[in-house]
């Protein structure tokens, strides 16, 4: 469930480019986040189905099962423990036909590549702010 503002949250990384996940990583961690990451959808749902989080971070081209389809299927239930959980999409196309289909699969919202710190912790704290009143 999501936790107030400023304090620590355990966000769960599905992404498989390890300079996106260290970048990622780098900035969770600095703002005081518990950090879990996992290289591809198959691995998040895994992760998922017997581990809580407060917030998943989805690439959403990765091989395997891609960041909409697993959200579809976190959406779903697909034996995880929370299907409400937030989950942001991090993708390099932000056009309009690109955050329809991010927004139809259920994600919560949107970082484009190459993302900022500020364009991570903004996504993040507006994620969870949501998913509070949603509660």
């Amino acid at each position: 469930m999501a936790r107030l503002a400023g304090s620590a949250v355990d966000v769960l990384v599905v992404e498989d480019n390890s300079l996106n996940v260290l970048v990622l990583e780098t900035i969770l961690k600095k703002a005081g986040h518990r950090v879990h990451v996992v290289s591809n959808g198959r691995s998040a749902l895994s992760y998922l189905a017997t581990t809580r989080c407060d917030l998943v971070l989805m690439d959403i081209s990765m091989p395997q099962l891609d960041g909409l389809e697993t959200t579809r299927q976190i959406r779903r239930g697909a034996g995880v423990l929370d299907p409400d959980v937030p989950v942001i999409a991090v993708s390099g196309h932000s056009g309009d036909e690109d955050l329809q289909r991010i927004k139809d699969a259920g994600m919560t919202g949107h970082i484009e590549k190459p993302f900022s710190s500020d364009s991570v912790l903004e996504a993040l704290e507006a994620a969870l702010h949501r998913s509070r009143e949603e509660r």
